[in-house]
């Protein structure tokens, strides 16, 4: 009698990060050939080449799509996938793509290579491949009602855009050691993007035989209206078609296609440790404290290193992330333009959602460098109440910012010309709370997880921070909460988290004694019973004074040599 194995609950995952998959198809694909003699004898079946597999995905998403999962970026990483007991560890995206047709949700569709073997569990014995009641609210997910193109060079001809299809592909090449059955790099080749629209006609010329350029942004958003993806292709018109059926509607289609070009600076730059020579601090308070005190103590030990200190008083993990890039932020320009000169334009914030009062860029005025669809510019706070303005650097041609639009941070190292997040990190957050709804809205978790991401880096050097606790370990009513956040976040990134907390506690009493200070009872009953910083060590009930921040950038300065920054 035949089995028929039905699966319910289980999550298919990519990196970690569960995405809700329609389907999931996995394959595996020999190349033997026969070696023949000259007679033409069969002498035997010998391999070509490894174990080819694929993995062909189509999913809804409810978040931003991850930068790994762009085929036409720099970065050639692989991520783990894994679904009902089966495990890839190493997955190579090739193609993503999706379609966008009137009142229907947005399915995305991903294709990845992988080599060598799968890692199989037992399905019924193992419960860890199931979540109940993950489902989102269906404003979560993408969907067409709110998501559309923008032609900035009025390339298309449509007076209305019926349905549109993007995607990004490139071709994996592996290279093998000699005695090796799995490659130690997958290169990126080929790499294009390309864009199909279909409209009512078409009211242009035929298209020349060199094409014609064309500069266009697909926003992808939830059925909320919540941007959540912009994908920018600069290529040319390289087909038009246009047809009548029999319900007597005229329709045109026209397709774009970019070929990228990889920039061979960019990517040696970003994949080689010889870069890493920026160390960027994110934080609130107790990173904005430290000063240059890790410079400092990086010297010391003869490591030189520049040290760009981004923490700001009194911030929410949240708000951090937000400066960061890590948590998304978009704005309703009032105008649904940035203006070709340099005059500053009216920005209405509508995400990220802050908690009780909260928001963006802490003080006002305040500002940050950020890039709003490929114009770089400046994101001002203006006031207490708040409001915004976003300021190009360069005057150019206007282009056109229909709401809501994705603002992205853009640090830039003026030495290099790269983003200050393609070096080394360090992440402090979580003291002041999340910045979100504690009880409905993103974790601390969920924050890292956006900040780690956003650093776009092949060998991403990033080290976590745990939260010092104040003596009442309260915040929002959850008691311990500093204690149980540091669990947390210490077991979802252990290769990231660096318990500098304990080490600083333990080296204190010995640290204050070499300064010539005395180590009193209350100091002991501190950090034996409490678990906080010794009054010895402190400038207030959360803070160190000079002398404890020696110590802990210490500290921070001898795990960096130990890790090679």
């Amino acid at each position: 009698m035949s089995k028929f194995i039905k699966y319910e609950n289980i999550d298919f995952r990519i990196n970690n990060s569960v995405f809700y998959s329609t389907s999931v198809k996995i394959a595996a694909q020999t190349n033997i050939q026969p070696v023949l003699l000259s007679d033409g004898t069969l002498l035997r079946y010998a391999p070509s080449n490894t174990v080819i597999g694929s993995l062909d995905t189509q999913f809804y998403l409810t978040g931003a799509l991850p930068s790994y999962l762009l085929p036409a970026n720099n970065s050639e990483d692989p991520v783990p996938c894994s679904f009902a007991g089966i495990s890839i560890d190493n997955c190579y995206i090739k193609n993503i793509s999706f379609s966008v047709e009137p009142f229907v949700p947005i399915l995305v569709s991903a294709t990845f290579d992988w080599y060598g073997t799968i890692n199989a569990k037992n399905s019924f014995s193992n419960q860890t491949f199931f979540t109940k009641g993950r489902n989102p609210a269906t404003t979560d997910v993408s969907h067409a009602d709110y998501s559309y193109v923008a032609d900035s060079t009025a390339s298309f001809g449509f007076t209305d855009i019926l349905t549109f299809n993007y995607s990004e592909e490139c071709d994996r090449v592996p290279f093998f050691a000699n005695d090796s059955t799995v490659p130690f790099r997958v290169a990126k080749t080929n790499k294009s993007k390309s864009l199909g629209v279909e409209g009512n006609k078409l009211i242009n010329n035929l298209i020349s035989i060199y094409g014609s350029d064309s500069t266009c942004s697909v926003y992808l958003k939830n059925y909320g209206g919540t941007l959540l993806n912009t994908f920018d292709i600069t290529g040319k018109l390289m087909s038009q078609n246009q047809n009548i059926s029999n319900n007597g509607v005229l329709q045109g289609s026209i397709n774009i296609k970019q070929t990228v070009a990889p920039n061979r600076q960019s990517l040696h730059q970003s994949n080689d440790t010889s870069s890493y020579s920026y160390i960027a601090q994110w934080g609130d308070s107790m990173t904005e404290l430290m000063g240059t005190g890790l410079s400092s103590a990086l010297n010391d030990l003869g490591i030189q290193r520049r040290v760009s200190n981004k923490g700001v008083t009194s911030e929410r993990s949240l708000q951090i992330a937000a400066r960061q890039g890590g948590a998304a932020i978009s704005g309703v320009f009032t105008s649904n333009t940035i203006p070709s000169d340099t005059t500053p334009v009216s920005v209405a914030l509508s995400s990220p959602s802050f908690y009780s009062g909260l928001y963006f860029l802490q003080f006002g005025p305040s500002s940050i460098p950020v890039n709003v669809n490929g114009v770089d510019g400046t994101l001002q706070r203006t006031s207490a109440t708040p409001t915004y303005t976003f300021t190009r650097n360069n005057a150019g041609q206007s282009v056109s910012a229909t709401s809501p639009n994705l603002i992205s941070p853009k640090y830039i190292d003026p030495d290099t010309g790269l983003n200050l997040n393609q070096f080394s990190s360090i992440f402090w957050v979580g003291t002041n709370g999340q910045g979100s709804n504690p009880s409905t809205d993103n974790s601390n978790i969920e924050i890292l997880q956006g900040m780690i991401d956003f650093i776009p880096v092949k060998n991403k050097k990033i080290m976590i921070l745990p939260m010092f606790g104040q003596n009442i370990y309260n915040y929002n009513g959850l008691v311990n909460y500093w204690r149980l956040q540091n669990n947390l976040i210490s077991a979802a990134f252990p290769r990231y988290w660096f318990d500098a907390r304990s080490l600083f506690l333990n080296q204190a009493q010995s640290y204050v004694v070499s300064r010539g200070g005395t180590w009193t009872a209350d100091d002991a009953n501190h950090v034996s019973v409490s678990g906080v910083i010794p009054p010895s060590l402190a400038a207030d009930d959360t803070h160190m004074n000079s002398t404890g921040y020696d110590l802990y950038c210490s500290i921070l300065a001898k795990q960096i040599k130990q890790l090679n920054w």
